[in-house]
């Protein structure tokens, strides 16, 4: 039986305490908050995230991750895995999931 990862980005939901819980495999999604660059969960907690928003100056942007991003991130995970699920935003909000189904042709199923 093919030991499978389950995977996740960020956006969904699932913080890192949880998926640590679960063993869900999380890709921190980027974001600029006032022209400074920051991965979810990573540079900067939720916590601290909302204090700054809170700023009524404050500026947020958000970007999906790059086709070369989630190829490393798979590759990371296909080194211990035989196959992942991959669940990213959802695709009304971002084009995360076609990036995904593009890049998912170059691992043969897997």
């Amino acid at each position: 039986m093919a030991k499978t990862a389950v995977c996740a980005d960020t956006n969904s939901g699932i913080t890192s305490k949880l998926a640590k819980e679960w063993d869900v495999k999380l890709l921190p999604m980027s974001f600029e908050v006032n022209g400074t660059s920051y991965r979810e969960g990573v540079d900067l907690t939720q916590e601290k995230f909302y204090k700054i928003i809170a700023d009524s100056k404050t500026t947020v942007s958000t970007s999906q991750p790059s086709p070369g991003e989630l190829g490393e991130f798979w590759d990371r995970i296909l080194e211990e895995y035989d196959e992942l699920v991959y669940i990213p935003m959802s695709s009304g909000l971002s084009n995360s999931l076609q990036t995904a189904k593009m890049l998912s042709e170059d691992y043969k199923g897997r």
